[in-house]
This record gives structure tokens, sequence and C-alpha cells, in this order.
């Protein structure tokens, strides 16, 4: 992390970057720094996440579905013998086959007091961390180009499953287009909603032409377990996650987008103001409104009109 910290001081001189926030430099390379933004949601007292806690389980009832939450489509539903545990009960999604897991609400909230912990970490050295990501990227990184592409657009890692749906780590060369250096990413997200992104990258447009050249299938040979593994490493964070830059990027677009907002005057109007910051973080994210505003945006950015 020193050579990536002397990377990033080394653009700052140059005027490459200036104090942070979406920039481009004079290579049309965009990146991420943090600013004064930022900085709204930096630090805070430590959240530690842990594993849930968990009991058997029995076949779960009507009643039983309604409290936990288990909607009626899942099948195999089952609830824990002990209502106090984290893991409150599972279920079977009927269009993956997959089991999904329904936590308590205190465990939810643990959970994402972590994350935004951990957000908050990561904005404070996400300039150093850029750097190091961008450098490892020229030198043809699959792990680190796909970490680019995340801070780039927002989008999820994306696991290789059989449901067609995808990520930066999985995304296939067809759902990339490109127009001189100018990319559009075009693919079916996570529950299929329709990902559109348009963005600019002269290194990710070099790659992407490679390997529609060389005639490949995926856009990365790499799974999504390696971009993970990789973005550990280069954060020197054991615990952080890929998907935290989806968090840190609809963070900072929301305390940008709050600063040219005048302070609301009544409950109403901070209300109807956090839904419209909500929405526009949701549209580049690919996200609803609702799950944008209490999963992807760290509560302190409305510290300031609160």
């Amino acid at each position: 992390m020193k050579k990536a910290g002397r990377t990033a001081a080394r653009l700052e001189k140059k005027g490459l970057v200036s104090g942070g926030r979406w920039i481009t430099t004079r290579t049309g390379q965009r990146i991420l720094i943090a600013d004064d933004a930022a900085k709204a949601f930096m630090g805070g007292p430590r959240r530690a996440s842990r594993k849930a806690t968990r009991s058997a389980m029995r076949p779960a009832t009507a009643a039983d579905r309604k409290r936990v939450g288990i909607g009626k489509f899942f099948t195999h539903a089952k609830v824990a013998l002990d209502p106090t545990v984290d893991l409150q009960g599972t279920g079977v999604s009927p269009t993956t086959g997959k089991t999904r897991p329904f936590y308590s609400k205190a465990f939810q909230q643990r959970q994402q007091d972590a994350k935004f912990y951990r957000v908050g970490k990561l904005a404070e050295r996400i300039k150093e961390r850029t750097a190091a990501v961008a450098a490892d990227a020229r030198r043809g990184s699959g792990p680190a180009l796909a970490i680019r592409l995340i801070m780039q657009t927002g989008m999820r890692n994306g696991y290789d499953n059989d449901s067609g749906t995808y990520g930066a780590s999985s995304l296939l060369t067809r759902h990339v287009m490109l127009n001189g250096n100018t990319i559009r990413a075009r693919f079916p997200g996570k529950k299929g909603v329709p990902q559109d992104q348009t963005f600019h990258d002269p290194l990710l447009a070099g790659y992407i032409r490679q390997r529609k050249a060389s005639k490949a299938t995926r856009l990365f040979d790499h799974r999504a377990e390696d971009t993970l593994s990789y973005w550990k490493k280069v954060s020197g964070e054991k615990d952080v996650r890929v998907h935290d830059l989806r968090t840190l990027i609809g963070s900072v677009t929301a305390a940008k987008l709050l600063e040219r907002e005048p302070k609301p005057k009544t409950p109403k109007e901070y209300k109807a103001l956090r839904k419209k910051i909500a929405q526009t973080v949701a549209r580049r994210l690919g996200n609803t409104g609702g799950t944008t505003l209490s999963k992807y945006i760290h509560p302190r950015v409305w510290r300031k009109f609160e």
C-alpha cells in the first residue's frame, strides 16, 4: 500500500487528481477519491459483524411464514425452534432453486451497522486503493480490471449461476459495446432487472477490444471469488466486501447531490428530499429507491440536515 500511496501522490502532483471525487484525468481515466462529501461518513464507532446464531428447524406454518417474512412462493419453508436466534427461517426460491435465509431484524441491523463502518473506513483510503487498482489494471490483472469496472459503474460483482443474471465478474463480451473508448454495458442484473450503463475508460475499452478480437465468450477469465480475494488484498482489510464499493459510490453520490440542495424547512420537505436523492442514486446502482435509501446510502450522509 506504500507504493499505491506514492502512485496516488505522483498523480496528484502532476495535477491528474485533485482534492477528491469522481474525476477524469487527462488520459480519460476516471478516478474515485475521497473528498469532503466522503468525509461526511468517514470514521464513526466500530461495528463488528459476526456469524448468525442458529438452532434446529421445523416446517413453517402459515403463521410462521407471516411472522418471519417468508413469502408464499418459497417452498420447503422452515423456521427456527429457538425464536431468539439470528437465523429465523429459510425457504427455497422456485426461480433459482437456492435456499434463502431469513434473519431477525436485530441481526440485519447489526450487519448494516458493520457494513456502514467498513464503508467509512474504505472512504478514508480510497485514493490509495484506487491508484493501486489502476496500476494492476494497466498490467492486465483481470481482478483489478473487474474492480475498476465496479468503481466506474457501481455494478455488482456478479457470481456465476444458472439464473441468467450477471455482474461485473460474470459479464459476457456480448454484454459490452464500444464506441471508441466509450463503453456501454447492457445486461440482466440481479433478479433480472435490466442494467444499462455508459461510461468512458480507455484502459477498459482497450481490454474489451482485445477480448472481442479473440472471440472470448466471457469478459473475464477469472471468477467473482478471485475479484473478492484481490480486493481484500489490495484494500488491506480482511472483512471488506466488493459490495462495499456500491455502498461507497451510492453514499458519495448522495452526499454530492445534497451539497446542491437547500436545507429543508419541514419534516415533510426532508422526507421528500431523501426520496428524491435515493431515487437518483438508485438509477445509477440499478436498485429501487427504497432499497437504496436503506442499504446503499450511509446514514451519516443525512446528518447535516438532521
